[in-house]
């Protein structure tokens, strides 16, 4: 039991649906737009290194020590800013309503932009 909450609560975080045109293709962006931080717990030392917190920065920035993410964020801010970048903040409730979301959906996302259309075929 205990297995299946921790897959249940880390696959919460990792949303999915942002499509991108082929203009926008970069490593960075594509993190941020896959994973959402839980603004819940974010700003809180314990509580991010116990409940899988400072996720975006974890993803832009595998190796380094969770302890330390936090020392990041000032750059980390000002850099989405200024390439006007979305830092997704939701609280627990609206992640696992999203992982609902995405578990109840029978089709494919067919929200592709007209310019990835264009340089597909």
């Amino acid at each position: 039991m205990m297995f299946i909450w921790i897959i249940t609560i880390a696959n919460i975080f990792h949303d999915g649906d942002a499509i991108r045109p082929t203009s926008e293709l970069d490593w960075g962006v594509f993190q941020l737009d896959a994973v959402m931080d839980r603004k819940d717990i974010t700003g809180s030392h314990f509580l991010v290194l116990t409940n899988f917190g400072d996720h975006a920065l974890h993803h832009l920035f595998p190796t380094l020590d969770h302890g330390i993410l936090n020392d990041l964020y000032p750059v980390f801010i000002k850099t989405c800013k200024e390439f006007g970048v979305d830092w997704k903040l939701e609280s627990q409730l609206e992640l696992m309503k999203g992982q609902y979301r995405q578990l109840a959906r029978d089709q494919p996302n067919k929200k592709i932009p007209k310019t990835m259309l264009k340089t597909s075929l």
